[in-house]
């Protein structure tokens, strides 16, 4: 198995105009397999990747990847890159295999039998072998984000990006996706930015957390959960949506039963007369640190594992 490429981030910030920080002090280390990360829109996660992808350079701070470091050595990150992005351009007039056809060939990857292979095998890989001739305008969304998940994966890239990758996959084609980057990150590092929870649970084993530009989390996906811990209540009800005590709990799900209205809510103390404490799940941790009911944690290097250290001043890492 080849080595991993390892990826190494030192008090990275990006500014925009007026002063907005999109990040503000990043420490990361990112040692290969699948690497999560997590957080709300607007937290930071998109700028983080063009940053890793070459597209834009941080305001301050280093950037490492392998034996490279960004923005001066930029040329050779792309060569070893697969990038999917959350927002991008696809040519409508183009077919899918038209399409893939002209990524490989911007790739470098040996023309000839070598990208029509190449090409068939992605497209088969995300289920769309039988609309490779389809023109991309006739393509649903989903289908579209194959095609880009596709892309991104030709030329067996050691370094995977994905941004968003499951928006608008159906359950169905979200489980051939977690299979297949399971099976990438054999041969490559893959950092999966999502907001979506069950995804980093189904492939990640390392994350971190995102929220308002600052790392609020890094760590083992139960270390995560552990973030909740004493903050998670469940309450039983009647046909009555309960009223809760604390103007500060968030509620993370309410279904309504044939028993009554179940709930799962955050908060520092019970938050109903019937509210039972209940086992942190790595939702709840997360939800706990962007809500802000748990207390931020410095960052740490993922070989320590555990949990990491209570910062006492109440801030999250790279402040």
């Amino acid at each position: 198995m080849p080595e991993a490429i390892s990826i190494s981030l030192q008090g990275v910030t990006k500014a925009f105009r007026h002063g907005v920080r999109a990040l503000d002090g990043i420490n990361l280390d990112i040692s290969g397999g699948v690497f999560g990360l997590l957080g709300p829109n607007g937290a930071g996660k998109s700028t983080l990747m063009k940053i890793l992808a070459t597209l834009i350079a941080p305001s301050q701070g280093q950037v490492r990847i392998g034996p490279w470091r960004l923005p001066s050595d930029q040329h050779q990150v792309r060569t070893i890159l697969g990038y999917l992005p959350q927002e991008y351009g696809l040519f409508e007039n183009l077919t899918a295999e038209e399409f893939l056809t002209y990524v490989a060939i911007m790739k470098g990857i040996e023309n000839g039998r070598g990208v029509a292979s190449s090409v068939q095998q992605e497209l088969e890989r995300v289920g769309l072998g039988d609309a490779r001739r389809r023109r991309i305008a006739t393509l649903s969304g989903g289908m579209r984000q194959r095609l880009g998940i596709a892309q991104a994966m030709l030329g067996h890239p050691k370094l995977l990006i994905l941004d968003e990758p499951t928006a608008g996959l159906d359950p169905e084609e979200r489980v051939r996706f977690r299979n297949r980057i399971t099976e990438v990150a054999n041969h490559a590092t893959v950092i999966l930015s999502t907001h979506i929870v069950s995804d980093i649970q189904a492939v990640c084993e390392n994350v971190a957390v995102l929220n308002r530009g600052r790392l609020a989390f890094c760590g083992k996906l139960a270390a995560l959960a552990a973030q909740a811990q004493g903050l998670v209540w469940e309450i039983k009800a009647g046909r009555e949506h309960p009223s809760l005590t604390s103007s500060q709990a968030v509620v993370i799900s309410s279904r309504r039963e044939e028993e009554g209205i179940q709930m799962r809510v955050l908060a520092k103390a019970p938050p109903h007369p019937q509210a039972v404490p209940a086992t942190p799940t790595v939702e709840d941790g997360y939800m706990a640190l962007i809500s802000g009911i748990a207390t931020p944690t410095r960052p740490f290097h993922l070989q320590d594992g555990g949990i990491p250290p209570v910062n006492p001043n109440g801030q999250g890492g790279g402040q």
